[in-house]
C-alpha cells in the first residue's frame, strides 16, 4: 500500500487549565514536511515557557535543515537526526539558562513526529504523550516519570500509582540535565490514523 499521496490535516489547541497562571505549552508544525512538535514547560520551574519555546524552535530548525539538505531522507535517517536534535535542543536550553540567571532551572517536556510515506517517526522526553487512534486509542510513548519507572519495575502497582504523591516528578526532560536520551521509534501509518 502506498500512502505517499495521503492527505494530512493538523490542528493545535492549548488550554491553560484551572491551576496555572500562565500557559507553558508550545505547539509547532512544518506542514510541508509533515512534522509536528509539542512541548510543555515544566511547572514550578523558572521560565518553563521559555524552555518549551526554545526547544521547539531548535527542533524545528534542525528538521527543516535536514529536509532542505536531503529532500527525501529515509525514516531511519530522520530517527537518527531526531535523536541528535533532542540532544542539541537540550544543550541550547541549558546554555540559555547559564547565560541568563533568571532562566536557571528551566525545563520542558518535548515530543514530536514526522509522517513520511508509510511511516510515523516519533520521539519524546518527559510526560507529554503521543497517542494513535486506529479503531482504538493506543499510547505510543511511555512517560519518563518516577511513577512510570516504579510501575515498570514492579515497585508500584496500578492501585498505588493512582494515589502516588510524586506522580509529576519527571525523570527526563529538556534542559534539566547535561545529557538527555529521547525515546525514538518508527511505526507504520495507516489511512485514517489520528495522532
Amino acid at each position: 500500500m502506498h500512502l505517499m499521496s495521503m492527505e494530512v490535516e493538523s490542528y493545535g489547541i492549548s488550554d491553560i487549565g484551572l491551576s496555572r497562571a500562565n500557559n507553558e505549552d508550545v505547539w509547532a508544525e512544518l506542514p510541508d514536511i509533515r512534522f509536528y512538535a509539542l512541548a510543555d514547560g515544566m511547572g514550578g520551574h523558572q521560565a518553563g515557557e521559555v524552555a518549551a519555546k526554545e526547544a521547539v524552535l531548535e527542533l524545528c530548525d534542525i528538521i527543516d535543515a535536514l529536509f532542505t539538505q536531503d529532500p527525501k531522507p529515509s525514516a531511519e535517517k530522520i530517527s537518527q537526526i531526531l535523536k541528535q536534535a533532542f540532544v542539541d535542543a537540550n544543550h541550547w536550553v541549558r546554555s540559555l539558562a547559564q547565560q541568563h540567571p533568571e532562566l536557571a532551572g528551566m525545563g520542558s517536556t518535548l515530543c514530536c513526529f514526522c509522517v513520511l510515506k508509510e511511516s510515523l517517526i516519533y520521539a519524546h522526553v518527559g510526560d507529554s504523550r503521543i497517542y494513535r487512534f486506529r479503531s482504538a486509542l493506543t499510547q505510543l510513548t511511555e512517560d519518563h516519570s518516577l511513577r512510570q519507572e516504579l510501575l515498570s519495575t514492579g515497585d508500584l502497582n496500578r492501585e498505588e500509582a493512582a494515589a502516588f504523591p510524586f506522580k509529576n516528578v519527571i525523570t527526563r526532560a529538556i534542559g534539566t540535565n547535561p545529557l538527555v536520551e529521547p525515546y525514538v521509534a518508527i511505526t507504520p501509518v495507516q489511512l485514517g490514523d489520528i495522532y
